[in-house]
Parts: structure tokens; C-alpha cells; sequence
């Protein structure tokens, strides 16, 4: 569990990494054509408060960075919840398995017993009658 945990972990940094990346070179791109902005601002592509970023490649690295640290954590939060679920699924196999084979180890005892006590009766009989 913690191994899936761990990939998931560093899975999660190489996209968000990438991501970043790719939304950085994206939007510098479209901050070089005005018009392709406001387009991308009135379709709904972008958000308008992006727009403020235009001429501060610094605040917009910022912005961009704020959003991945929040996906980050959003994630990361998601793993722990799966992780603790995995966790008590196993706990709770493990409890289940526990009692099955006490059960089954109790019931087979039970025979056992039953078995030598009808043979001790048998040979109580038997050497009562000789």
C-alpha cells in the first residue's frame, strides 16, 4: 500500500511538473497576441482575472504555482483517504480471515473431542463386558 502510495505520490509530481510547464509556455504564448487573449478570454478559456498577468511573467509563475500547490494537495489528500480505506480493508480482511479460522479450528476440535470420547466409551464398554 504505501509503495502504490509512494508511485502515486511521484506520479503526481512529474504531472503537475509537466503540466506547469506546458501552462506556462500556453499562456505566455497567448499573452503575446492581444487578440488571441480576448478571444480566449470571451470564450471562457481563460479566466479574466489572467489577464492582469500579461505584462508580470513573475506573478503569472506565481498563479501557476498557487494552482498546481492546490491540485497538489487536493491529490495528495485524495491518497490519504484512499490509502486509509486500503488500509481498513485489509484490517478488516485480516479480522474476518482470523475468526474463519478459529471457527473452523474450534469446530474441528469439537469432532476431535467427540471422537475420542465415543472411543473412550466404546473401550469403557468393551472391557466392562470382558
Amino acid at each position: 500500500m504505501n509503495d502504490e502510495a509512494t508511485q502515486a505520490s511521484t506520479e503526481l509530481e512529474q504531472r503537475l511538473s509537466a503540466e506547469l510547464n506546458q501552462q506556462q509556455t500556453q499562456l505566455g504564448a497567448v499573452f503575446e497576441n492581444d487578440e488571441l487573449l480576448s478571444q480566449a478570454i470571451q470564450s471562457g478559456q481563460l479566466p479574466q482575472d489572467l489577464q492582469q498577468y500579461q505584462d508580470d511573467p513573475e506573478g503569472l509563475n506565481q498563479f501557476l504555482q498557487q494552482r498546481a500547490d492546490q491540485a497538489r494537495q487536493q491529490i495528495q489528500n485524495e491518497i490519504g483517504t484512499r490509502r486509509a480505506e486500503a488500509e481498513r480493508r485489509v484490517k478488516t480482511e485480516a479480522r474476518k480471515s482470523a475468526f474463519r479460522t478459529s471457527i473452523t479450528s474450534l469446530l474441528l476440535a469439537t469432532g476431535y473431542i467427540i471422537i475420542g470420547w465415543n472411543g473412550l466409551k466404546r473401550l469403557v464398554s468393551l472391557t466392562r463386558s470382558a
